[in-house]
């Protein structure tokens, strides 16, 4: 069995006060280390905070756009709508013009 060796009050005082600098010193050191990852932490909040502010005024947009592009589309179907109408009335004015020439040039 190994021997214990006894602390004498001055030495037990210094040990004592070693092994307190040593732990204020850890402390310190531990301190330091969860302020910088605490600082890290704030900023990478801050850095997610605005990319979500960035990324929300972005599919506002996007919606916006889409909405205009809908509305161009619904725009463009009526106006299609409208084309084929007039062609087919010109083109009934067309047939009934050709039925009335017909009509009067056999009856005569």
């Amino acid at each position: 069995m190994p021997e214990k060796s006894t602390l004498v009050g001055s030495d037990l005082v210094s040990q004592f006060q070693e092994n307190n600098a040593e732990t204020r010193n850890t402390i310190s050191k531990t301190d330091q280390l969860i302020q910088q990852k605490d600082a890290e932490l704030q900023e990478r909040i801050q850095r997610s905070i605005m990319q979500q502010r960035e990324i929300d005024y972005k599919k506002k947009i996007v919606n916006t756009r889409n909405r205009m592009l809908q509305l161009s589309q619904e725009k463009n179907m009526y106006k299609t709508k409208v084309i084929y109408t007039l062609l087919a009335v010109v083109l009934l004015l067309v047939i009934i013009l050709l039925a009335i020439y017909f009509y009067f040039t056999k009856s005569t």
